[in-house]
């Protein structure tokens, strides 16, 4: 129960990551709500097909700490906008600015889950 907590919340900490960078850049407006909505259920997805399987694998491994799941989230949030970037062979400033506030939120997202699922 504490996992599905733990996914829930770190999906929320993304949104809110999300929406506040997009305030930053756009203003505050009504499809910065629509943009929270959608980084909330992406990460949802994410935590619910990476983040156990990875609670599991990492409990077993004795490899519990924050610092592992922060990293986690870093790679997995960086990924999101690195691996695109990378097919497309196009990188511009606004890609890297978003790369960078998913792979900080992917961060605080990961540590947060291990906060709340093994608290």
């Amino acid at each position: 129960m504490k996992a599905l907590l733990a996914c829930l919340i770190s999906s929320l900490v993304v949104a809110v990551f999300f929406a506040v960078y997009s305030a930053v850049e756009n203003g505050v407006g009504p499809e910065m709500f629509g943009l929270m909505l959608i980084a909330f259920l992406y990460a949802l997805a994410v935590a619910l097909v990476i983040g156990l399987p990875f609670r599991y694998v990492a409990k077993r491994l004795r490899k519990e700490g924050s610092v592992y799941y922060a990293g986690a989230g870093l790679l997995v949030g960086a990924a999101f906008m690195i691996a695109p970037m990378i097919a497309s062979r196009h990188v511009d400033a606004s890609l890297l600015k978003t790369a960078a506030v998913l792979a900080v939120a992917g961060c605080v997202a990961g540590w947060t889950f291990n906060r709340v699922s093994n608290a």
